[in-house]
């Protein structure tokens, strides 16, 4: 989800993204997300849970100090004094011969010293936390984003750029360029990391810019939409991924909607582009009462029309996902959703929300 997606990242300002810092970066992410999910399930409200699955985990700090102190103390328990202490002890005696009493106090103790308590609480510590984090993995699968991957397998950080600002919370078009919100400022004001290579850095850029335009859009504007005769193509404009579109269209009583995306970016992650179009169609039914079914299709840069994907979302289908994940909470898709922010920051922690999106793209994708 958006906002602990900003809280992670948060957390990582002003460290030095390697890649195994960018690994430890999404096990943490995918370990918050499931343990808000299990809140939630468990009947507690959106914001408790969001705030109870920050305060798990408030410091970056001790993660790393716990990681550092691990390998110390096992080269501390092996010390080589102890191994010298009780050789030189065992040549010193006749084999066979009788073994005194051990007198309080000898030579060996010292080397015991290592083994205190203390040190033992430490080991037990570093490998009670490094079995949380297994087993949350275990429990939970996080899909990494194509850009990201590219960067943890193939290329390493080179620096972290500090200036902060609107940066990748900013797209190329209107849709793109929503920024009201400090709900979903996605980079703003955070640092924003720099790749050694260019095309990831371009990935990570234009995939950001997208989910961004999702988490900025001004509930306002779109309560003014509804009802107010709004030309449909220029208003799709506006919503994510509105720097593509081909053609929209048809007049509000229709029943349904017939939108193309053309020459979208191959820059764009695949899970990003999948979270703006179940974002747009249920922007648009809950704008227009009367749209029953929305028609995306997408035809990616270099791609021919033939290569187009398309995707047809169903009212009744995404009003049933909805009620069922929020427990009756969100009934219907319609304009009573834009009379609060926090009502519309619910709809999109569902978009955002990985185990959902995939499960309503793969309901409205169609196969060619």
């Amino acid at each position: 989800m958006s906002e602990l997606r900003m809280y992670v990242e948060r957390l990582f300002e002003g460290k030095v993204l390697t890649p195994e810092m960018i690994e430890l970066k999404e096990e943490i992410y995918g370990n918050l997300v499931a343990r808000y999910e299990d809140y939630v399930a468990g009947g507690m409200s959106a914001e408790d849970a969001l705030e109870k699955t920050k305060a798990s985990m408030t410091s970056l700090d001790d993660v790393l100090e716990a990681g550092q102190d691990s390998q110390p103390v096992a080269e501390t328990v092996e010390m080589p004094v102890a191994d010298s202490a009780v050789e030189g002890t065992g040549s010193a005696r006749a084999e066979g011969s009788p073994q005194p009493p051990v007198q309080q106090g000898a030579e060996t103790a010292p080397a015991r010293k290592h083994l205190s308590p203390a040190v033992i609480a430490v080991i037990a510590v570093a490998a009670l936390f490094v079995i949380v984090i297994l087993g949350f993995m275990g429990c939970n699968m996080f899909v990494a984003d194509r850009a990201h991957e590219s960067y943890e397998n193939d290329q390493t950080v080179s620096s972290v750029d500090q200036t902060t600002g609107n940066g990748t919370g900013q797209g190329t078009s209107a849709g793109d360029q929503q920024g009201a919100q400090d709900q979903g400022q996605g980079a703003s004001g955070q640092a924003t990391p720099t790749f050694s290579d260019p095309e990831d850095q371009a990935e990570y850029e234009a995939t950001v810019a997208v989910d961004d335009a999702i988490a900025n859009q001004d509930v306002a504007a779109l309560q003014q939409a509804v009802g107010n005769g709004t030309d449909t193509a220029a208003f799709v404009a506006e919503l994510p991924l509105g720097a593509y579109l081909g053609s929209a269209g048809a007049p509000e009583a229709q029943t349904s909607f017939a939108i193309s995306y053309e020459n979208v970016s191959d820059l764009i992650d695949g899970d990003a582009i999948e979270r703006a179009l179940l974002y747009n169609a249920v922007t648009l039914m809950s704008v227009y009462p009367a749209l029953d079914r929305v028609d995306f299709t997408v035809q990616e840069e270099y791609d021919s029309v033939y290569d187009a994907d398309r995707y047809v979302f169903d009212r009744s289908t995404l009003e049933h996902a909805f009620s069922n994940a929020s427990n009756g909470a969100i009934a219907q898709l319609n304009s009573s959703l834009f009379e609060s922010a926090e009502a519309w920051d619910q709809v999109r922690d569902y978009v955002f929300r990985e185990n959902f999106r995939e499960r309503q793209v793969e309901f409205a994708e169609v196969d060619r």
